[in-house]
């Protein structure tokens, strides 16, 4: 009995320390040859945003679309983009929440106004946003160890072909400015894109929505909404009926500014993008020129 208790406990040290090597080679492969890891962007931009804490009056908040997208030395130097991938309005509100008891001159707020991002609770970012947000952030998740603890041991066999695959690499593939925008060099987008998105609104998402608009309100920041350009391949995805109803939603909220850029021609061309929704490096710098000035046009 000693001996099989023996060799069971050296069978799970060695795995212990497999992974946690594993971890850790990775961590510096996708690092080194390919830019921040997930963890790496997020670590870093609330560092970052503690750093400029000083100096910053205009927080960006959305999904990838909004991380990847806007550039704040473009659009106003006193900016950070706090976005990030698979962000929806449950993260944006406790972002927000963070950073306004953080920033003392923040003054503004813009949004994106995602169809996406009612539809789903993201739990992916969960293993280093419970480092940040507050505990009531937590109470929207039923499996706080897995989502801290176990999601990222599932997680290896996604990462594991990338990190491979990174050994071949030259050039990195993306980079984090000290403004928290995320910028991809690689990748290009086709003109025959496509995807499916889903459009049923969930009621949690739906209720940090409405937080969000109600704490800026309660606090005098300014709220702009932002629809960000939607490509032909997703946008006739989403029924008629839906788009819509989501265009009456937001117009009908009193006290805001919104920028709807869902189809704005000059902003929709395959060349501006690096898959179907997100823009590449030229795309971010033609749509940041562009919310520079239409910002400008609506905020005093």
């Amino acid at each position: 009995m000693k001996k099989f208790v023996l060799e069971l406990s050296t069978i799970v040290v060695l795995f212990v320390l497999i992974v946690l090597g594993y971890f850790r080679l990775s961590t510096n492969i996708l690092r080194n040859k390919l830019g921040p890891s997930t963890s790496d962007q997020i670590e870093m931009q609330f560092s970052q945003l503690s750093e400029q804490k000083d100096t910053l009056t205009t927080l960006y908040l959305g999904s990838s679309r909004f991380y990847r997208a806007i550039a704040p030395e473009i659009v106003g130097p006193n900016g950070f983009n706090f976005a990030h991938d698979n962000d929806s309005y449950n993260q944006e509100y406790y972002k927000l929440v963070y950073a306004h008891n953080l920033l003392p001159h923040l003054k503004t707020v813009i949004v994106a106004y995602d169809y996406v991002s009612f539809t789903f609770l993201s739990e992916t970012r969960n293993y280093v946003y419970f480092k940040y947000l507050s505990k009531e952030y937590q109470k929207d998740y039923d499996n706080i160890i897995y989502d801290k603890y176990i999601w990222p041991l599932i997680n290896i066999p996604q990462t594991l072909p990338v990190t491979l695959n990174a050994l071949f690499r030259e050039e990195k593939q993306y980079e984090l400015t000290n403004k928290g925008q995320l910028i991809f060099f690689t990748g290009s987008a086709a003109d025959n894109d496509e995807i499916e998105r889903p459009y049923n609104i969930q009621d949690v998402q739906d209720q940090y929505f409405y937080k969000i608009i109600d704490y800026c309100h309660e606090n005098d920041l300014e709220l702009v909404f932002v629809n960000m350009p939607i490509r032909d391949g997703e946008y006739r995805n989403y029924p008629i009926e839906y788009i819509s109803n989501m265009d009456q939603k937001i117009k009908c909220i009193s006290n805001i500014k919104y920028i709807d850029y869902s189809r704005t021609p000059e902003l929709l061309s395959t060349v501006l993008f690096s898959d179907i929704c997100h823009f590449n490096k030229e795309g971010s710098t033609v749509f940041s020129y562009r919310l520079k000035k239409d910002l400008e046009s609506i905020l005093e």
